[in-house]
C-alpha cells in the first residue's frame, strides 16, 4: 500500500521494525527466546531510540524503510557462506561469512559415513542431527530427544528452524530449502529425507559415496 501510494505521489511510510525493548512481542518473550535473538546479532531497540528513528524516517520520503539494531559480526557469522554476501557487504562492515567449524567440517562427517558399514550409517546420521537439534533447542547435554516427536512441540520456533537448517547446510555441504523443518519436523523425518534425497546413504555399495556439491 505504501509503494502504491508513493507511485501516485501520495504520502505513506511502511517500517520493518526490529525487536523493541520494553514493549511489543519481543519484550513478552521468555528469557531463552530473548537470548536466542541476541545470539543472532539482533539487538532490541529502546523506545526513545525508536521514536528518534521514526522522526528521521518521516523526513526521508521513502515508501519503505527498515529500523533495527544489528551487531553485524554476530549476524554475518550465522549466515551460511555464499548466501547474501553482496547485500550485507553494502549494509554492514565487511566481515568473513560463516564457514563450517573444524568440528562440523563436512569432510570429517562424510569420511566417517563413508567408512562405516552400510547398516551403521543411519545411526551416525541420526546422532549428528539430534546433537545439532538439541544444541539449537538448548536441551541439556545427555538428555535425549524423542526422534519421532515434532521439534516444534518441544520449543522449536521459526528463528530456531532457520538456524538449524543453516547448520545442516554447513554440516552436509548442500543447499536445503527454507521450509525444511516444517516439511520434516521430526529427527526421524529429517534423517529419512537427508539419507534418501541428499546423501544417498542407502544407495548401492558400488556407487561412489561423494560429498554433495552446492547447487
Amino acid at each position: 500500500m505504501a509503494h502504491f501510494r508513493h507511485r501516485r505521489g501520495l504520502t505513506a511510510l511502511s517500517i520493518n521494525w526490529g525487536p523493541w525493548a520494553q514493549a511489543g512481542m519481543a519484550a513478552e518473550l521468555g528469557a531463552m527466546q530473548q537470548r536466542r535473538i541476541e545470539t543472532t546479532g539482533l539487538q532490541t531497540i529502546d523506545p526513545d531510540e525508536a521514536l528518534a528513528a521514526f522522526e528521521h524516517m518521516l523526513a526521508m520520503n521513502h515508501p519503505q524503510t527498515i529500523a533495527m539494531k544489528v551487531d553485524w559480526s554476530k549476524f554475518s557469522s550465522k549466515l551460511v557462506a555464499g548466501i547474501g554476501q553482496s547485500f550485507f557487504d553494502d549494509v554492514g562492515p565487511r566481515r568473513a561469512f560463516a564457514a563450517p567449524s573444524a568440528a562440523q567440517a563436512p569432510s570429517d562427517l562424510f569420511e566417517q559415513l563413508k567408512n562405516l558399514p552400510k547398516g551403521e550409517r543411519m545411526d551416525l546420521l541420526a546422532d549428528a542431527i539430534e546433537r545439532q537439534a538439541s544444541a539449537v533447542l538448548g536441551i541439556a547435554a545427555g538428555k535425549r530427544v524423542d526422534r519421532q516427536q515434532s521439534l516444534h512441540e518441544i520449543g522449536l520456533d521459526s528463528l530456531m528452524a532457520v538456524e538449524l537448517r543453516n547448520i545442516l547446510c554447513q554440516l552436509f555441504n548442500c543447499t536445503l530449502p527454507p521450509t525444511l523443518l516444517f516439511d520434516y519436523p521430526t529427527i526421524k523425518a529429517l534423517v529419512d529425507h537427508l539419507s534418501d534425497q541428499v546423501l544417498d546413504l542407502e544407495a548401492d555399495d558400488r556407487r561412489v559415496f561423494a560429498v554433495p556439491q552446492k547447487r
